[in-house]
């Protein structure tokens, strides 16, 4: 269950956490954990989703939430969409998933312009 597999890795990165993985990185991790919990009980009323039965159109939908429910600029969401692709990546190392839902799915990031400091 995708949950499950998101959860047992965040715990093993926190416990990596201000050793070889910054603090923020555990942090973001959660983040996602959460808005991929929030996304299955609001689009598909479950407590958990099959990883099995993620396709493209559950990461379009996902990114889709990120950018309307959770109020994520483009960049963000893709970031959150990346952390999500880190735990399908588990999935698929581990052969709980058939196919790689990622296959056709194009990440690109939206260039900024910072502004230097006086």
């Amino acid at each position: 269950m995708t949950l499950e597999v998101f959860k047992e890795h965040n715990e093993q990165i926190d416990r990596l956490s201000g050793k070889s993985i910054y603090k923020s990185t555990a942090k973001r991790y959660w983040t996602c954990c959460n808005y991929v919990e929030q996304f299955i009980n609001e689009e598909y009323k479950a407590k958990d989703y099959p990883m099995n039965d993620i396709n493209h159109h559950f990461i379009s939908k996902f990114e889709y939430f990120l950018k309307t429910k959770r109020k994520c600029n483009h960049n963000s969401a893709l970031k959150y969409v990346n952390n999500f692709k880190k735990k399908i990546r588990i999935g698929l190392a581990n052969q709980w998933m058939d196919r790689d839902p990622f296959y056709n799915f194009k990440v690109k990031f939206d260039a900024v312009e910072r502004e230097y400091l006086n």
